[in-house]
């Protein structure tokens, strides 16, 4: 991972990038304009680093990231009429998959 990545990027446990990138704007910048950095469900926070990023900050559970993941989305949508696109595969049990 280079220099630039290694700075703007959350250590720990996260599940990287979750939403892909719009031709309009970076997935990060719509979260942002949204105001949700750092909102947090349960244990699972959207990171104040970098947007795209949730955190699990002890015992997130899939409900908590997903719900975020839902925040995000509808947020997103109201204002600026973009449908976020997820980069993460939901698998296990609840997911189909």
């Amino acid at each position: 991972m280079d220099a630039r990545r290694l700075a703007a990027q959350p250590r720990g446990r996260n599940a990287g990038s979750i939403f892909k990138n719009t031709p309009e704007h970076p997935a990060w910048w719509l979260i942002d304009q949204v105001g949700l950095r750092g909102h947090r469900i349960g244990d699972a926070e959207i990171s104040r680093r970098h947007t795209n990023f949730f955190l699990n900050r002890g015992r997130a559970r899939a409900a908590d990231v997903v719900a975020l993941m839902k925040v995000v989305g509808d947020r997103v949508q109201d204002r600026f009429g973009i449908c976020l696109e997820r980069e993460v595969a939901l698998v296990g049990e609840g997911f189909g998959g």
